[in-house]
């Protein structure tokens, strides 16, 4: 696959004179895009989110957290694009995401990466929907990938629908509490939800599992809805999964984390540590 190849000049400049008219000093709604060495998608990125922005209607603004990006230009192109930057010189999602939530300003936090590459237009008015229920604590969307190979859909995406299905038969046999399903990638939640039990505060230093340990807080508090509509479903770069080699070291990490849940989820550990081959 070619390396992507970053927005020109006069299309930062252009998405930055956009972005920059919607960004809110008192905003509903935070959009928070952690960032590591994303220099060359960041653009792209910032772009994807646009026109979400544009159909809200809501007050919105757009976080960047760079995050150990010292030695490339994610925070000079992200705030070229328009976005409020913050740095997080901890390299990790969830430092990340801590310091996207500590410098919010809105009272619903919508996550993101910083390789997101397609978000339906209503994606934030559908987000927002949710939360006209007062027992609804979080929102989660639907995430997928764009250039995978073929064994993804095979070895991956196949056998995670399965893992999901047998879950949700057990939890029904046995009367349990269903376990969450989220990708950090597309979540929100209430801000002064989060707040009360400290963010991501209480497992910082978990760099995989950190979405699960997320929804599982969010239900703690009240209900966490999954929202599988068109309009909240969005693209990720798919380059982690881009040749079989990728795939399978991916899959194997999620193989081995599916069946210690599926098994005992209280044997998850908060501090265990995971290479990110990201």
């Amino acid at each position: 696959m070619s390396e992507l190849e970053p927005l020109s000049a006069q299309e930062m400049d252009a998405v930055g004179d956009q972005m920059r008219s919607l960004q809110h000093l008192n905003p509903d709604v935070t959009l928070v895009m952690p960032a590591h060495l994303e220099e060359r998608g960041i653009g792209h990125a910032m772009r994807a989110i646009l026109p979400s922005m544009q159909a809200a209607r809501y007050k919105c603004e757009c976080i960047v957290v760079a995050n150990a990006t010292e030695d490339d230009h994610t925070a000079e192109y992200a705030q070229r694009c328009g976005a409020k930057i913050v740095t997080e010189p901890k390299k990790g999602l969830t430092f990340a995401r801590q310091a996207g939530i500590d410098f919010s300003r809105g009272r619903i936090i919508i996550q993101h990466d910083g390789d997101v590459r397609n978000v339906p237009d209503q994606h934030i008015n559908r987000h927002m929907l949710g939360y006209e229920d007062g027992d609804v604590v979080g929102v989660a969307g639907t995430v997928g990938f764009d250039h995978v190979s073929p064994v993804y859909v095979v070895a991956y995406e196949m056998p995670r629908k399965i893992f999901r299905a047998l879950m949700e038969c057990k939890h029904k046999q046995t009367h349990q509490k269903p376990l969450p399903f989220v990708s950090g990638a597309n979540l929100s939640y209430r801000k002064s939800t989060v707040d009360t039990f400290g963010g991501y505060g209480d497992f910082l230093t978990s760099q995989n599992g950190e979405d699960f340990l997320m929804g599982t807080r969010l239900m703690e508090k009240g209900e966490l809805l999954n929202d599988t509509s068109d309009d909240n479903h969005v693209l990720s770069d798919g380059r982690r999964f881009a040749n079989a080699w990728r795939v399978g070291n991916e899959l194997r990490k999620k193989t081995w984390l599916g069946i210690r849940r599926l098994k005992n989820p209280s044997s998850f550990p908060l501090d265990e540590q995971f290479k990110d081959i990201r």
